[in-house]
């Protein structure tokens, strides 16, 4: 016998040997998925929750803000340079990319045509 040498892939080391839920022993278990929310809020819920709380106005980030819009529903109607607007019916918002962040009038903006929705 050998000792101290390689194990191969049947080998006691490693997540399968430690006996958590979910492995099997010579691998993982690919049974049925877990919804992907599971008891936790996705990104543009988190964003949502942000901007709806109005505590934090000069803290929501561009991409944030765009992600949110188009997950809402909301289209694109022009976007060049730093500006660019999102529509929701008659509603429009221009939103500004300011070193990353969106401008804090224009979370206010959002924020109160959400609430008219």
């Amino acid at each position: 016998m050998e000792r101290g040498g390689f194990q191969g892939r049947g080998g006691s080391h490693g997540k399968e040997a430690r006996g958590r839920p979910g492995h099997l022993q010579k691998g993982i278990d690919l049974g049925t998925p877990s919804p992907p929310t599971c008891g936790r809020m996705s990104k543009s819920d988190k964003i949502l929750e942000k901007v709806m709380n109005g505590g934090s106005d000069v803290n929501i980030a561009f991409d944030d803000m765009c992600h949110l819009l188009i997950t809402l529903g909301f289209v694109t109607r022009q976007h060049g340079g730093s500006h660019v607007i999102f529509q929701d019916g008659s509603h429009f918002v221009n939103l500004q990319n300011f070193h990353g962040k969106v401008k804090n009038y224009q979370v206010r903006q959002v924020r109160e045509i959400l609430k008219k929705r």
